[in-house]
């Protein structure tokens, strides 16, 4: 009787281990819609980055889709950013889910620490971004190539935007000098050519703020955003000793660099996109009342939250919500303000 009793729970263990894997298998495949497959990508340094790739099938050569790059936080794994995955690719988006070097099944970075990897080589997003930008596949739109992280990823994804940012300035540098094609002139060929080797699109910087002087800016030329907790644990580091991001001077400078001195601001207006998605410069702050660990997983109720949850819809881009994370960063698209409803991929 003793053995018939644990044979049933034995059976029904084993039941409910296989539902949950399969209801597991149906969330993160959006019911089969999106394929999902693992990667490794060598690069220079003889490392190699694995990442899980979610590409749609609505994803093709007939339509290509956007792309995102997704980095973990420190002593985490890629699969931290299924929130963002998952959301963006039942949208039509195609995601690269990274694990961050020295995390998950990456390799170890040749870098003796994680600060260094992050700040030395953005713990491999800038080797995956290249090797996207080069790969020619051709389901995906390199001209909405856009990346986001939490932590240390989102210090590795203002690093990556920062370095194609970099490119694009010393181009234009070369350009202004006497001996090039248009002399102190920047020609129409020239600017293409600066413009062509920043391959960024869009960035959301989850718990990483950017620089509180805004002389820190000349390398941001493409739409960018922002979410730090107002609760976070490291709000000591911050210029306030706070997590109040309508007046740290991070958020503010953030801001101001785009605005220019004459229409500078002193307070930061939570989730009010400046600029314009046209002219590459817009930018946005969010600053939901969590924890550094929940940023990405807020009450649904937060009018503002990080990650995939957000009451708002993209301007032309009825399939993808804009939080920072899922609409600036994927199609660079971010003025709507009513809800919208959904559908199978982003064109803009």
């Amino acid at each position: 009787m003793k053995k018939t009793a644990k044979s049933i729970v034995a059976i029904i263990g084993v039941i409910m281990l296989l539902v949950g894997c399969f209801g597991a298998w149906l969330v993160r495949s959006s019911g089969n819609t999106v394929q999902i497959f693992e990667v490794n990508i060598p690069d220079q340094s003889g490392t190699y980055i694995h990442a899980t790739v979610f590409k749609p099938k609505t994803a093709t050569a007939e339509n290509p889709a956007p792309v995102v790059v997704t980095c973990n936080g420190y002593a985490d794994t890629g699969e931290k950013q299924d929130f963002a995955a998952i959301e963006l690719s039942r949208r039509g988006v195609v995601v690269f889910e990274m694990d961050a070097l020295s995390h998950g099944l990456s390799s170890t970075s040749t870098y003796d620490s994680s600060p260094a990897s992050t700040m030395g080589e953005a713990v491999g997003m800038i080797s995956l971004v290249e090797f996207i930008s080069n790969a020619e596949l051709d389901y995906i739109d390199l001209s909405r190539l856009g990346i986001t992280g939490h932590s240390m990823g989102g210090i590795a994804t203002r690093v990556t935007y920062e370095h194609f940012g970099a490119l694009e300035t010393a181009a234009l540098e070369a350009a202004r000098l006497p001996e090039s094609d248009g002399g102190e002139e920047i020609t129409d060929a020239e600017f293409e050519y600066a413009e062509s080797l920043n391959v960024i699109s869009a960035a959301f910087f989850q718990s990483a703020l950017p620089m509180p002087d805004v002389g820190a800016y000349g390398n941001y030329y493409r739409n960018a955003g922002i979410n730090y907790t107002y609760y976070d644990e490291g709000n000591y580091t911050t210029s306030n000793g706070d997590g109040d991001l309508t007046d740290a001077p991070e958020a503010l400078a953030f801001i101001n660099s785009m605005l220019g001195e004459e229409n500078a601001i002193d307070t930061v207006e939570i989730g009010k996109y400046y600029g314009s998605v046209e002219d590459n410069n817009l930018r946005v702050v969010y600053n939901v009342k969590t924890t550094h660990t929940f940023e990405y997983m807020p009450p649904i109720s937060e009018k503002r939250a990080s990650g995939v949850i957000e009451v708002n819809a993209c301007q032309s881009v009825p399939s993808i919500p804009s939080s920072s994370s899922v609409c600036c960063v994927s199609c660079g698209s971010c003025s709507g303000k009513s809800a919208a409803p959904l559908s199978s991929n982003c064109s803009v």
